[in-house]
């Protein structure tokens, strides 16, 4: 279960980034990134560094690994299991990129676990 109620707003543009294909230079979720940073909301701040990690793997892998770091160390700071799983989803798609399948697999089923 997601720590946000379904009317929160910023989470719905977060999350919605998923579903789009990528935009050169992510200007929307870098947006978002400095929408939920300037509104000092730390845990939209985790899930948008997570989910434009996620978007940059392929395009700018060494960003991608950066935002997914800061994105687990608010997640842990916040404690909460659901960020935990979206970052372990993340290095799975890190991993995967690294051509470490086997590795990517165990993420994605400790993800998986902890959703």
């Amino acid at each position: 279960m997601k720590p946000y109620p379904p009317d929160d707003d910023l989470y719905h543009r977060i999350h919605g980034l998923r579903g789009f294909p990528l935009e050169p230079g992510e200007p929307t979720a870098r947006a978002l990134l400095a929408e939920a940073a300037q509104e000092r909301q730390p845990w939209h701040l985790a899930y948008i560094e997570a989910v434009l990690g996620m978007r940059l793997i392929r395009s700018a892998p060494a960003e991608a690994q950066a935002l997914i770091d800061r994105a687990q160390q608010g997640f842990e700071a916040l404690d909460c299991t659901w960020g935990r799983s979206t970052v372990l989803s993340a290095r799975g798609g890190l991993a995967l990129r690294n051509r470490q399948a086997r590795h990517s697999l165990e993420l994605n089923q400790t993800a998986l676990a902890l959703a």
